[in-house]
């Protein structure tokens, strides 16, 4: 010590110590693969072999080997044991699943495992899976694997009730993306949902949710041009509506992108520099004169924003000379 500071270590002295304290645990966790090898190769199946795998997931969830040979001892144990035995096999693994999303909540294996656990099960709580889901989901909304699984979760709660969710789930939706217009997995969500949703709607209906959606997603753009969450749902809107409102006219389509250019136009005026403005402003421009023939009025150049867009994109200056031929 010196002048009340602590010396602090060398950077080999940081290696040594902990290489030291980690060789002893790469020894066991070395050991236990080779037993669960060992195991696999000589058809072992028991307890015994399922307990390695435990010991193995415990310290390292994310080999997919090793949930793998756990399936197979799973299925074996399942053979010799009774309903009521295996469901209390099943509820352990569920257990064992959900005491590491804490720690490991975007470990593809561990969303697989449960996944695969509950199909085994006819008496599976698809209304509990749902609530494990909303807190997951409460802990980290962008949690994409917590998002896809919600979607496997609401499929069995609507098999199981004969009864759809597609409304409330596009309030969920809505809801998790008020709360953060940066929720990419969120709006993805909301593509998913969005086809069902207009199957059963009037065709007046279905234009004003298209109508609602993208002035949705324009709000979120102009709160933050820079997150492209809310643009990527945007495009896709304009470039699936003619999927989803099949009696759209041409004359229609093109008011409606003319609007959404002249959107974003406004915005591109406020923020000059944006870049997903100039790229959105391009791709639009090009989307409606593939699907109408013909190019809206603007209130800026195409050629400056492909001008633009080659200076401070340079990586994809071929890409905007392509798109040249499509506006220019």
């Amino acid at each position: 010590m010196k002048h009340s500071v602590r010396r602090v270590k060398t950077t080999q002295e940081l290696i040594t110590k902990k290489h030291n304290h980690d060789a002893p645990l790469i020894k066991e966790y070395q050991d236990l693969m080779a037993l669960a090898f060992r195991n696999r190769e000589n058809n072992v199946l028991d307890e015994s072999a399922f307990k390695v795998t435990t010991d193995l997931l415990d310290r390292n969830p994310e080999n997919y080997t090793v949930w793998n040979m756990r399936r197979e001892i799973l299925t074996n144990l399942f053979k010799e044991k009774s309903p009521e035995e295996q469901k209390k096999l099943i509820l352990g693994d569920l257990y064992f699943v959900q005491s590491k999303f804490k720690s490991f909540p975007k470990v593809y294996w561990l969303w697989n495992h449960r996944r695969w656990c509950l199909e085994l099960d006819p008496t599976a709580d698809w209304k509990q899976e749902l609530e494990l889901v909303n807190y997951l989901l409460e802990k980290d909304s962008r949690n994409f694997h917590g998002w896809h699984y919600r979607r496997f979760v609401i499929q069995k709660l609507e098999q199981a009730t004969s009864t759809s969710l597609t409304t409330e789930e596009f309030k969920y939706t809505t809801k998790k993306i008020n709360e953060n217009f940066s929720n990419y997995s969120a709006w993805h969500n909301r593509t998913k949902l969005l086809p069902a949703y207009l199957e059963t709607a009037e065709a007046s209906d279905r234009r004003t949710t298209i109508y609602s959606e993208l002035e949705y997603a324009i709000q979120a753009i102009y709160t933050d041009p820079d997150d492209q969450s809310a643009w990527l749902y945007h495009q896709w809107l304009l470039i699936e509506t003619k999927e989803l409102v099949p009696d759209m006219t041409t004359e229609e389509f093109f008011d409606l992108v003319s609007k959404q250019i002249d959107s974003i136009g406004e915005l591109y005026e406020v923020e000059p520099d944006s870049s997903n403005c100039m790229f959105f402003l391009v791709k639009y421009l090009i989307h409606c004169k593939k699907i109408t023939g013909k190019s809206p009025k603007t209130s800026f150049s195409a050629e400056d924003l492909l001008n633009k867009l080659q200076q401070t994109d340079a990586m994809r200056k071929n890409m905007y000379k392509y798109y040249e031929s499509f506006i220019l």
